[in-house]
């Protein structure tokens, strides 16, 4: 991790003001007493929490060292704001990752906070928040000194243990990029028990129109990523998936639920649906993905593609595991290829399939089921070729109001996320009420969290989507359309 600490030499307590190279180092062997000097080292995250930094400076936590406490970059401790052309780099150094672990608690709290300064470098650390104290996340950015956003803030080559990316509005970026490995709106890397919720992406895309790479994905569960979940977020308009599975290294126990998903992966880089799952690539981990309880939404056509856009696509082979389930989703596609064709499932480049359970999901549109490298119109005929796709139902989810819903007004500052916004994709009636499988009893036993995407209680008799409150009256509705 480079950390940019930059010390005015008036402000230096313990460090040397006639250090020639702006960069401060910690071991566990260390003294707070010490320079802070790689051969003289300091010891406690306290010490580099008390430092005075500039732009291009450096806090180096040695490799395979463990370090205990909470860690904030503000304006407190870099007077100028930072320099997002000379970031600050917080980083491990010598073997291996050194590892952060915090002693602070609070539900909006961070074990290393960037506030309200930019041009900050989080690298090759590893973010271990304590099990047994509350914090908010592993890495917090935000900016509560003024309602200017911070830029150039990057959090790579870290593993993050216990972390959580929420009330977060990212839009139009990925102008420029011509290749593969993002952008991303708000992924997850190399992480353990990782939580991406109440945030909206849109507009990832390419400009002024696409030539070549991949990604603009909104929600991304990539290499490395463990027992983490993506929930109540809304994604539209970008040129890549709503929601990535990307199943290599040690990756498995994921779940993506009560999300929305509109007008996505609109230049079909990335594999042909609006959530695109692989199988494993990796060893290690077990692999699973569990889709479940989101409401998918297209009517963008792509005249230039060869492959029709579709809701979920299964990837370019390998073997998903049992245990991998797609469930009690909507899937509302009307967007075509060139040759008119529409999708709602995409089988993808020969994966085996086996062992995946999809049920109790529902599909609208002219679309057709492409499972074997077959394309089926007739959803009976599908069912009995895959053997999949048992209690779902083709029809009109009768939403409550009109879609698409397009960009939210809401305030990330105010951490209440997009809700209710957008209204139009709550339900009203069948065939989606009470229709979904319960996820909470055998064989599936799982634990679906409390509230859907707009706050509702979850029940045992769920609908399909993700809308699980109760049929709502006309009044209601309009209730909910005028707090929007």
């Amino acid at each position: 991790m480079k950390f940019l600490l930059t010390v005015l030499a008036a402000l230096l307590l313990g460090c040397a003001s006639s250090q020639a190279d702006p960069a401060y180092y910690f071991a566990a062997n260390g003294s707070d007493s010490k320079p802070c000097t790689q051969t003289l080292p300091c010891l406690t995250i306290a010490k580099a929490q008390s430092l005075s930094y500039l732009p291009g400076d450096s806090i180096n936590f040695r490799g395979g060292d463990t370090f205990t406490g909470c860690l904030s970059i503000t304006p407190t401790n870099v007077p100028s704001g930072g320099l997002p052309s000379n970031p600050i780099t917080v980083q491990s150094y010598g073997t291996g990752s050194a590892t952060l672990t915090n002693d602070c608690t609070g539900d909006k709290a961070g074990l290393v906070t960037i506030d309200g300064v930019s041009g900050v470098i989080v690298n090759n650390l590893k973010i271990a928040v304590s099990p047994s104290i509350t914090l908010g996340a592993g890495v917090l950015v935000q900016n509560s000194f003024s309602l200017n956003p911070v830029s150039t803030v990057i959090v790579q080559n870290s593993g993050v243990d216990g972390g959580v990316a929420q009330f977060n509005l990212v839009h139009d970026v990925g102008a420029n990029n011509v290749s593969c490995g993002g952008p991303v709106g708000v992924w997850a890397w190399r992480s353990n028990n990782a939580t991406i919720q109440f945030n909206e992406v849109h507009h990832l895309q390419p400009l002024p129109s696409y030539t070549t790479g991949c990604d603009w994905d909104a929600y991304d569960l990539d290499t490395g990523v463990t027992n983490s979940v993506v929930q109540y977020n809304y994604s539209h308009d970008n040129a890549g998936p709503c929601l990535l599975a990307y199943n290599a290294e040690v990756w498995g126990n994921n779940t993506f639920r009560y999300n929305i998903c509109e007008n996505d992966n609109t230049t079909l880089s990335t594999g042909n649906g609006l959530i695109f799952l692989m199988a494993p690539t990796g060893t290690g981990g077990d692999g699973i993905a569990r889709v479940y309880n989101n409401t998918i939404f297209n009517n963008v056509s792509s005249p230039t593609s060869s492959s029709p856009p579709a809701c979920l696509d299964f990837g370019f082979g390998g073997t998903f595991p049992a245990g991998t389930l797609v469930a009690n989703n909507i899937c509302i596609n009307s967007g075509t290829d060139q040759y008119g064709r529409t999708r709602f499932v995409d089988y993808g480049n020969g994966p085996d399939t086996t062992q995946v359970t999809l049920t109790h999901n529902l599909y609208f549109g002219p679309g057709t089921w492409n499972w074997g490298l077959t394309d089926y119109s007739v959803f009976a005929d599908y069912q009995t070729a895959s053997g999949k796709d048992a209690g779902s139902v083709v029809g009109d989810p009768n939403l409550a109001g009109i879609v698409p819903a397009g960009a939210c007004t809401w305030t990330p500052s105010l951490a209440n996320g997009p809700q209710p916004c957008p209204s139009g994709y709550e339900l009203t009636a069948a065939p989606v009420l009470n229709a979904g499988a319960n996820l909470q009893a055998d064989p599936y036993n799982l634990d679906v969290g409390t509230r859907d995407y707009w706050g509702n209680a979850i029940t045992t008799t769920p609908n399909i989507g993700a809308d699980g409150g109760p049929h709502y009256d006309e009044e209601a509705k309009r209730l909910r359309r005028q707090r929007e």
